[in-house]
């Protein structure tokens, strides 16, 4: 069969709610084409021809080697009805979907470029201005020429910003799973293409599409099923992040996310060590005095594993004691409290002065005993933290002082692995002062036990040189 006496229809390629997509050849270049058709007759409402005339006004203004190229749209009448057609170059190669169900294993060169080169496409289509988003990223919609460079198609979807109705286009449009949560409420925006992007890949390099995946509420868990670099774990988790808010704002943050360091440890397949756990940390962490949205700041010259052995400085000490003031001070008024109670049981009970005095000397040692056991044990804990610990960059949340206090009690959150922790300590009031909510500190954590800690700031991080190592 001829399509407008020019194109010989071939095997059908695939088939949507209203429209089909075949392989054609275009008897006038000998070339091989794709052809999508859309058939009126039939059609529930004009929805599916707004979005036809969309495609065609979208790929008509595209040019980059990773858009099929448009070469021609059209209508035509056949056997009563009116037939619509868009004719696209034919892209050589296989769809991302078909590699995966072929079983393709991708190591971190592999995997990295085809990111780099999906992120390149859409860094295009949004630097465009209006922006172009396009709302069905899929596996089944990339193909990968045979040199691997990826194309995306099929832009049946596609939303041109310059084109949104006037009552904000609560059409929804997308593929569950791959679509941002916020699509399906209507809402699209570049970070929409960005999620989608996110679940494609999560979905190649672990096999599992993305409803198959577990779920902790509405994020996607997928990182213990992927054998890549904590960088490209990070970056992917931060794609497919549920709330728009906390995703990628725009396509060049992601290519930034991947450059140096991380891109010569990636590209060179290096292996964990301290520094790049550290790197790991500070890539996302959270944007001081943000909104909650990630950023990823200058990695710090404080954000330094200390070496191992190393005993715990002086002035970390003396910031270890002055936090366990009130600890002290609670201790202290509970032993005075035990001896007050245990002179009252006494009295009440009539025992002799001598009876009362041994009393009196035996909770007063007992409750000085257990303030040095624990007190000594707190320090050996948190000098361990500082030895063999994992560096982490944190924030402060807030400062609170009470009125004629002498101590103000700082509360900091920082990462540690996937997950975020909330911690505490105390300080003089005249440093609290100095404080600010937002500002970043370095914390040592356990890795065993995350929620075991040590919070320093800047003043807490002499010179390595002048330690003596």
């Amino acid at each position: 069969m001829l399509i407008a006496d020019r194109y010989e229809r071939g095997e059908r390629l695939g088939e949507g709610a209203f429209g089909r997509t075949f392989l054609a050849r275009d008897q006038q270049t000998g070339t091989d084409v794709v052809i999508k058709e859309l058939e009126i007759l039939g059609l529930p409402d004009w929805k599916p021809i707004e979005h036809f005339e969309r495609e065609v006004r979208v790929l008509r203004s595209l040019q980059h080697p990773g858009v099929p190229r448009l070469l021609d749209a059209r209508q035509e009448e056949h056997e009563g009805s009116l037939r619509l057609f868009i004719v696209t170059e034919h892209v050589a190669g296989k769809t991302l979907q078909h590699e995966i169900d072929q079983g393709a294993r991708w190591d971190e060169a592999r995997a990295l470029d085809l990111m780099r080169k999906l992120l390149e496409v859409l860094a295009y289509l949004h630097r465009l201005s209006p922006p172009v988003i396009h709302r069905d990223i899929k596996p089944s919609n990339i193909i990968l020429r045979p040199d691997g460079s990826p194309v995306l198609i099929d832009f049946g979807a596609v939303r041109d910003l310059a084109g949104r109705p006037p009552d904000g286009g609560l059409t929804v449009l997308g593929t569950p799973g791959y679509m941002a949560p916020e699509q399906s409420l209507g809402q699209a925006d570049a970070r929409s293409d960005i999620y989608a992007l996110g679940t494609t890949l999560v979905h190649a390099f672990t096999h599992q599409g993305p409803l198959e995946l577990p779920r902790k509420g509405m994020r996607i868990e997928f990182e213990h099923l992927v054998g890549m670099s904590e960088v490209m774990v990070d970056v992917l988790a931060r794609m497919v992040e549920p709330d728009p808010d906390d995703r990628f704002g725009r396509v060049t943050e992601i290519l930034d996310a991947l450059e140096a360091p991380a891109r010569t440890e990636l590209e060179a397949g290096s292996a964990d060590t301290p520094a790049r756990s550290a790197g790991r940390s500070t890539a996302l962490a959270r944007q001081p005095g943000g909104s909650g949205s990630l950023a990823r700041p200058e990695p710090s010259a404080a954000l330094v594993l200390p070496p191992t052995p190393r005993p715990m400085h002086r002035s970390i000490a003396r910031r270890v004691k002055a936090d366990a003031v009130d600890q002290q001070v609670a201790a202290t008024l509970s032993s005075l409290g035990l001896v007050f109670a245990a002179m009252l049981a006494a009295k009440f009970l009539g025992l002799s002065g001598l009876a009362i005095i041994m009393i009196t000397l035996g909770s007063t040692v007992i409750g000085a005993g257990s303030l040095v056991y624990f007190h000594r044990r707190r320090m050996a804990h948190l000098a361990g933290i500082y030895r063999t610990g994992t560096m982490t960059e944190g924030r402060i949340v807030s400062i609170r002082q009470l009125q004629g206090a002498s101590n103000a009690t700082v509360t900091y959150e920082y990462q540690a692995g996937d997950d975020w922790h909330e911690s505490t300590f105390h300080t003089e009031q005249s440093r609290g002062d100095s404080l600010r909510a937002g500002t970043p500190l370095a914390v040592l954590y356990d890795p065993d036990k995350p929620r075991r800690n040590l919070a320093l700031l800047e003043s807490d991080l002499p010179p390595l040189e002048q330690e003596g190592h």
